[in-house]
């Protein structure tokens, strides 16, 4: 459980903008962690998504990726 949820939207919104990573960049990182996590076996032989499974939150992390793309080629 996270205690001070509004100190870490602050940071998670700083990074996303200071990122100046490209694209495929921040999708190859995502693909390596994925990878490293899948090969310590985080995720399980029986892997399903539900509400409460990290999966969410990755997504979340691919879609602010996206977001922020969107920026890098509007300022180019």
């Amino acid at each position: 459980m996270i205690k001070k949820y509004k100190l870490l939207k602050e940071l998670e919104k700083k990074y996303i903008v200071s990122d100046n990573r490209s694209f495929e960049e921040k999708l190859m990182a995502f693909e390596m962690l994925y990878e490293e996590a899948r090969s310590l076996g985080v995720f399980g032989v029986n892997f399903e998504i539900s509400e409460n499974d990290p999966s969410f939150m990755i997504a979340r992390v691919v879609n602010s990726f996206e977001r922020a793309s969107k920026k890098d080629s509007k300022k180019a």
